[in-house]
């Protein structure tokens, strides 16, 4: 599938997001609280543009508390990389079933060893068995799948099949829609802070949202 389609398929997807309170709204599923905004979001990188690979992620943010680049986070049309924490969808129901303990998911930073980190986004590919990734273009078919499988794994990505995309972005949007809202319950002002002071490194970012939520509480 194309983009187009890609973003078609995330919309109609949501069906149970849509019945929980989230609207779809610029290729994202938005659920707005009194203290709080919730992003299923499915950003991409350079790289993933060209590989066609997405990121699915549920981002939260908290209103009144202003971001390292942007006062009003939550007004953003995306809260990928724009918010405190991000959860991949896939962890969801773990986490809930596991009381939310901190074994199952903590904060930690969006990125892992230079690739995005499994605790915060789920990759999935929507090109199809079809994409070619060989330089030479004279290769054979099987030798392209091949190295598209290769490159696929490097994300955590087993499968080229269109279907398989569609199934992990359903899952995710039921999962979300089961889960979403405990987990920003859970996510309070207090509970970032103390995340991010617990598990954070020393990356100026995670000192900008600590001294917002530090002001948040005063």
């Amino acid at each position: 599938m194309d983009i187009e389609q890609f973003w078609k398929a995330l919309e109609s997807c949501g069906k149970e997001l849509a019945s929980s309170g989230f609207e779809f709204k610029d290729n994202c599923w938005v659920y707005i609280h009194d203290e709080y905004k919730l992003s299923f979001e499915a950003p991409s990188d350079r790289f993933g543009h060209w590989l066609q690979v997405r990121y699915l992620t549920l981002c939260l943010a908290h209103k009144e508390i202003p971001g390292p680049d942007d006062p009003e986070p939550w007004l953003s049309s995306s809260l990928n990389m724009n918010c405190p924490v991000q959860i991949s969808p896939a962890l969801l129901l773990r986490f809930k079933s596991a009381h939310f303990k901190r074994r199952v998911w903590h904060y930690s930073l969006p990125w892992k060893n230079n690739l995005r980190n499994p605790a915060c986004y789920l990759p999935v590919f929507y090109g199809g068995p079809t994409k070619w990734v060989l330089k030479d273009k004279s290769g054979s078919e099987a030798e392209n799948r091949r190295a598209l499988l290769e490159t696929l794994h490097q994300f955590g990505i087993d499968s080229v099949s269109e279907q398989s995309c569609i199934d992990d972005i359903t899952s995710s949007a039921s999962a979300i829609a089961e889960a979403g809202k405990f987990w920003a319950e859970c996510m309070s002002p207090s509970s970032v802070l103390a995340q991010l002071k617990r598990h954070g490194s020393d990356w100026w970012v995670e000192k900008e949202w600590i001294r917002g939520y530090q002001q948040y509480e005063v």
